[in-house]
């Protein structure tokens, strides 16, 4: 496993990975400067080799943003195959879960609906994935997941078992059987069970129901997992519906990222062969000694080839942090203040719109407007008025670990799920940067809905969202409660933030100090609580006796 060989027009820079598939190895386009990844794999057969030049055609006809792009193919020698993949800057879900643990819920939601969804195109044009595991689950630099890999795995000599153990189909397993959609549709379920519980399934063992491994699950989620799981495949739902079953259960939230991410760092290649001379078992017209330097930029691969932009799908630092030597830009506050000095005075410190590379002074929102909507009482109201309330017992990233909350009052545990529900429905159209959305957390006709919808069309005059709008709670009290109405007093602490426009980051926030809120839920009418009022009140001791919830 070395890099012995060459392909024609493309710079190799490092071994990212090998599995059963064959080696991932990270390279340069020396025509454009872009990054991109090659995927050498070595064909079982004849057949096999035809088979893949007719799935790089039928990949090439589809159109999704859930599937990494496939460039092309190249034939090295006799034996061995190359594709040409866009590079996914953002590691697997593999490396993500070796990080985390397990993801949240709505983490999972969130990839489960695009992959899914890519699954489903990819069917209904006569292909099957055949080994969809966390490995084949990628993610760009803007955090989308990406499916790969698509028919690669059942092309290569892996003996009489195709598929990866735990993820594998147990009624696909054995010689002479080949994967089906419904052998893709049981991967995925199992990436779900893995992703949600940490575990990984064992065919040799009875498997535990998930919401025994992982007990948090929301029941209609693990439902609908657990269909995917299914010992008869024909008994499995398709994959567009399974889904749709799990967009369903459970509101999509945004993938938290660790900081720095989690792409690997590729293993640099050994000294170049000379020019003109093919590696060990490789010839051929395709092989090329070493080209130049491109001189292209240094940049990453956003999206692989998928489309890109504002979405769900946001990284828990999308600016480089201090440690790099990146210099945090000011408040909000301070940036507006800007617009008091004179335009030919020198500022004393930066605009942070000129920091990211964002709009000049003359396009900054004007001072009095920016700072009625969004600091107006003060910026923490568009944050909590607009119903972004979190959960530290969700495993906020910016909590540390272990780190306690304090409820107190009949159900507390109860309506501090509600908030997080909510939470999570509120981010979503904050980040969407879709008022509409917002209806989905607050009553209808309520003062605090109109409130916040027009926070967030205020902000949208000058960003196309804003990312990472977390307020973890200290505390949870509630004051009262009936069928009709609960009343909660929370203590919250909002954490840093990000505004974007055209899909890159424009401005930062700091975090806030903890502020104290009064918070009614009303029923919706469909069994749930919504937001009724948002009321922040002076901070003080509380007058309960709490309780302690962990975080971890």
């Amino acid at each position: 496993m070395q890099g012995d060989f060459r392909v024609e027009g493309y710079d190799i820079e490092g071994l990212l990975g090998a599995g059963a598939s064959g080696e991932l190895w990270l390279a340069r386009d020396r025509s454009s400067g872009e990054q991109v990844a090659l995927r050498r794999f070595r064909p079982r057969d004849e057949e096999a080799k035809r088979e893949a030049r007719r799935i790089v055609s039928l990949l090439d006809g589809i159109s999704h943003p859930g599937l990494l792009r496939v460039r092309e193919l190249v034939q090295l020698g006799e034996e061995h195959f190359v594709l040409v993949l866009g590079y996914a800057s953002g590691g697997t879900l593999d490396d993500l879960l070796r990080v985390r643990g397990t993801l949240d819920p709505g983490e999972v939601v969130t990839i489960v609906k695009v992959i899914a969804d890519a699954l489903a195109t990819v069917h209904q044009c006569g292909l099957v994935h055949g080994d969809v595991t966390p490995e084949s689950i990628v993610f760009s630099a803007a955090g989308n997941p990406l499916l790969t890999d698509v028919g690669l795995l059942p092309l290569v000599d892996t003996g009489d078992t195709v598929g990866t153990l735990g993820f594998a189909d147990p009624a696909a397993l054995g010689e002479g059987k080949s994967p089906t959609a419904a052998s893709d549709v049981y991967g995925l379920a199992a990436v779900c069970y893995t992703a949600l519980s940490g575990a990984t399934l064992d065919p040799q063992q009875q498997r535990r129901p998930l919401h025994q491994v992982a007990p948090g699950v929301p029941p209609a989620l693990a439902h609908a997992i657990e269909a995917g799981l299914h010992a008869v495949p024909e008994s499995r739902p398709s994959a567009g519906a399974m889904g749709g079953q799990i967009t369903a259960a459970v509101p999509p939230a945004p993938i938290r990222f660790p900081e720095g991410g989690v792409a690997r760092t590729p293993i640099p290649p050994p000294t170049p062969l000379e020019p003109g001379i093919p590696g060990p078992g490789i010839s051929g017209p395709e092989i090329a000694g070493p080209g130049p330097e491109s001189g292209g930029p240094e940049l990453p691969s956003d999206t692989g080839g998928a489309s890109s932009g504002p979405s769900l799908f946001a990284r828990e630092t999308p600016l480089a942090p201090p440690s790099t030597g990146f210099t945090p830009p000011r408040t909000l506050a301070e940036l507006l203040d800007e617009d008091d000095e004179d335009e030919d005075d020198e500022p004393k410190r930066p605009s942070a719109s000129r920091d990211r590379g964002g709009p000049s002074r003359g396009t900054k929102p004007p001072r009095g407007l920016v700072r009625a909507a969004l600091i107006g009482v003060p910026l923490l109201l568009l944050l909590v008025v607009g119903g972004i309330v979190g959960l530290r017992f969700l495993d906020g990233p910016e909590e540390p670990e272990g780190a306690q909350i304090e409820l107190s009052g009949p159900n507390a545990e109860k309506w501090a799920e509600v908030i997080a529900v909510l939470d999570q429905r509120i981010s979503i159209a904050y980040e969407a940067g879709d008022p509409k959305k917002l209806e989905a957390a607050y009553k209808p006709g309520s003062d605090a809905l109109a409130e916040s919808q027009e926070r967030l069309r205020e902000a949208l005059k000058y960003w196309d969202g804003i990312r990472n709008f977390r307020t973890p709670l200290l505390s949870l009290h509630v004051e009262s409660e009936s069928k009709d109405q609960v009343v909660l007093n929370v203590v919250s602490q909002r954490q840093d933030f990000t505004a974007f426009k055209e899909g890159k980051p424009d401005y930062w926030e700091e975090p806030a100090d903890p502020h104290r809120y009064r918070i009614t839920l009303a029923p919706d009418g469909k069994g749930g609580w919504v937001y009724w009022s948002i009321q922040q009140i002076p901070m003080g001791p509380s007058t309960s006796t709490p309780t302690t919830a962990s975080s971890s």
